[in-house]
C-alpha cells in the first residue's frame, strides 16, 4: 500500500492554537503530523480513506484559509476536485 503525504505550511503571524487546532483535528482525520520547520509540517496518511479525509479538510474547509498545501507525494494530490465531500465519497 502506498503511504500519502500533504506538506502544508502556516502564516509565521497565525496563533500556535489555532495550527495546532488544525493539526489536531487532521489526525483526527487519520494523518500524523511531522514537523519539517516552523509553521511548516508533513501530514502522514498510511490509508486511501484517511488520504481523501485528510485531503477533503484540508481542500474543503476552513483549514484551506488557514494553511497552504505546498507539496504532496504518494497517492496524494495538490488539487481540491481530488477530494469530494466524504459523504459522496
Amino acid at each position: 500500500m502506498q503511504t500519502a503525504s500533504f506538506t502544508i505550511r502556516f502564516p509565521a503571524h497565525l496563533p500556535r492554537e489555532k495550527w495546532q487546532y488544525c493539526l489536531d483535528q487532521l489526525a483526527d482525520a487519520g494523518g500524523s503530523a511531522e514537523p519539517i520547520e516552523p509553521h511548516v509540517f508533513r501530514i502522514h496518511c498510511l490509508k486511501p480513506r484517511d488520504t481523501a479525509k485528510v485531503g477533503w479538510a484540508l481542500f474543503h474547509t476552513h483549514f484551506a484559509s488557514l494553511c497552504t498545501v505546498v507539496e504532496t507525494a504518494g497517492n496524494a494530490e495538490n488539487r481540491a476536485s481530488a477530494y469530494p465531500s466524504p459523504a459522496r465519497a
